[in-house]
């Protein structure tokens, strides 16, 4: 394996200049910046472009590095900002970084369809609670990256008409507890992602008594619940997608996990009306 001599070079350089910025109590110019790496690393030569793009790198990869005023008043330096350290050695342990920050709101954009639920709800709170420690640099990094992606997804929610469903039928899936439920006359269950052909529906009114939910299954921009119809294992399972369920109810009764995973279970499952899911 050939070695890359020229990345060993700008790690050192980009870690020895984390160090020198970190022990610094003010800002420092690029000059500085630029004279003390190459005496330091003996680098023969240094531009200032290339110390600024290992600023915003760092930046990028959650260390609180910003652009700051001079004593002069006049040019800008580079400054670790200690937010409120007391001015001690302060090191992020695992820093988010631009990369991570992207996948999540990208992520974050595919599961809109959950709106108006408990699991919307956990995804907004988590990234309240990132967004509030960002780093400023990093934030900008972040809120100029969200305009590079778009997300095509369902615009519309498709639970905000029942808030509580999507915990009811959680708990019940855990805890191994029957339920009674009602689906909807015209229930679409087919992947319109997969399938142009007609969607297959469910009975109008359809109640599935002593249902037996082994899972939830989110599958082409939408959610489902899958498990065994009238308290019966031995058949093939279904999948219902949780927009076409009316009304459900647990049930006192409990029953044995089926033992098997919820993508086995997808193996063989079909919708309600007996079409197999593809």
């Amino acid at each position: 394996m050939t070695t890359n001599f020229a990345r060993h070079e700008q790690f050192l350089r980009i870690w020895k200049l984390l160090e020198f910025l970190e022990t610094s109590r003010r800002p420092l110019s690029d000059d500085e910046l630029v004279s003390h790496l190459k005496e330091s690393l003996g680098l023969a030569s240094l531009s200032q472009r290339t110390l600024g793009r290992d600023c915003e790198f760092l930046a990028s990869c959650g260390y609180p590095i910003e652009r700051q005023t001079l004593p002069d008043g006049r040019k800008q330096g580079w400054q670790f900002n200690r937010q409120g350290n007391d001015g001690n050695w302060w090191m992020p342990r695992e820093p988010l970084t631009l990369l991570e920050m992207t996948a999540f709101l990208l992520s974050r954009e595919q599961m809109r369809f959950a709106e108006g639920t408990v699991l919307w709800s956990g995804v907004e709170s988590l990234w309240s609670k990132i967004a509030a420690t960002l780093p400023p640099s990093l934030a900008d990094q972040v809120a100029v990256m969200r305009g590079v992606w778009h997300v095509e997804g369902r615009t519309q929610p498709a639970y905000a008409d029942r808030p509580r469903l999507l915990s009811l039928l959680c708990a019940a899936v855990t805890a191994c507890c029957e339920i009674d439920l009602h689906l909807s006359a015209t229930a679409n269950e087919a992947d319109s992602a997969t399938s142009g052909d007609a969607a297959p529906t469910a009975p109008s009114g359809q109640l599935l008594t002593r249902f037996h939910p082994c899972g939830l299954v989110v599958r082409a921009g939408g959610m489902g619940l899958i498990g065994f119809p009238d308290g019966v294992s031995t058949g093939p399972p279904v999948l219902i997608s949780l927009e076409h369920i009316t009304n459900a109810k647990t049930r006192d009764k409990v029953f044995e996990p089926c033992g098997e995973t919820v993508r086995e279970l997808l193996g063989r499952a079909t919708w309600p009306n007996g079409t197999p899911v593809d």
